[in-house]
């Protein structure tokens, strides 16, 4: 953890949470180095695989154990039993998993991910949570069935079809082309939806 971050976790979070992060920063780091690829970790009441290596919401829940509380809070508020879901980004599952306990096994979630390495551990999280009411597209959502480029980031909530606003010293300069599908084509078989949630970096105009 840098040394501008520990202060700003101090600050923000209080010393309780500030020493609970820093030894899961140590943990991490140790099991990195003897050659571990992913920890497993309770996250709210279910149970998440994370990578090790991701600078982005593997190590904010790493570390945290929780990430953008207002978004939970107002899933909370408005999900019901037996609703139907399209999460448009869904990278490794926390929101999906929090959606599917939401729902439960009488409602449905289609899960769309453009990257192979998020689709990985979202397809072990929610194995690993025994969901089986789950549909997962792999690949994006826009405004025309087509094939894009998605550049990826060392943080696994940031690879993007658009690089406008976000910080170049992000990129891995590397790019995957993914197929991508419009939302009316992604859930012709479930044209029922009641809440799309999305997380795109950049994408919801075109998605829109």
């Amino acid at each position: 953890m840098k040394f501008s971050n520990a202060i700003l976790t101090l600050q923000q979070r209080g010393l309780i949470v500030f020493l609970q992060s820093s030894l899961y920063h140590i943990y991490a780091f140790f099991l990195k180095f003897i050659g571990y690829e992913y920890i497993k970790k309770t996250i709210y009441n279910y149970e998440m695989y994370l990578s090790l290596s991701d600078q982005g919401l593997s190590r904010s829940l790493i570390l945290f154990g929780q990430r953008e509380l207002d978004h939970k809070y107002i899933l909370e508020k408005i999900v019901k039993p037996g609703m139907k879901i399209l999460d448009i980004g869904a990278n490794i599952g926390y929101y999906a998993l929090l959606e599917l306990s939401l729902i439960g096994s009488n409602g449905k979630l289609i899960a769309v991910e453009p990257s192979p390495e998020n689709i990985l551990l979202l397809k072990r999280n929610i194995k690993i949570n025994k969901h089986n009411n789950v549909k997962i597209i792999e690949g994006g959502i826009s405004d025309k069935n087509s094939i894009k480029k998605l550049f990826l980031t060392n943080e696994s909530n940031l690879n993007t079809f658009n690089t406008e606003g976000i910080n170049e010293n992000k990129f891995t300069g590397n790019a995957i082309n993914v197929e991508t599908y419009t939302v009316s084509s992604a859930i012709q078989q479930d044209k029922d939806i009641d809440i799309i949630r999305m997380d795109v970096e950049g994408h919801e105009v075109e998605i829109l």
